[in-house]
């Protein structure tokens, strides 16, 4: 599930890098550097995955990971130059 989720948004990351003045592109940047990060830091929990969801606020992203035992992984996502960055919010 994760994969696709990675696959799809790959296919828009060279929109993305041209266009980070706007929410969209900013979120869906977020919710790929949030899960990246969360694949890489909890692969434990990958058979847990459910889903994901992003959303702006004001200039940051958050960005939450959800698992089937109803545990929820918080990112707080912002710009640094061209790059996005997620924090571990809880």
């Amino acid at each position: 599930m994760i994969n696709k989720l990675l696959v799809v948004t790959a296919l828009f990351l060279p929109v993305i890098s041209f266009a980070h003045g706007n929410k969209a592109s900013m979120t869906a940047a977020s919710i790929v550097v949030a899960t990246e990060k969360f694949e890489k830091d909890y692969a434990a929990q990958l058979v847990n995955y459910t889903g994901v969801k992003g959303w702006p606020e004001g200039a940051k992203v958050q960005v939450k990971i959800y698992l089937t035992n109803s545990k929820v992984i918080g990112y707080s996502c912002h710009m640094m130059g061209t790059n996005v960055m997620c924090d571990r919010v809880n």
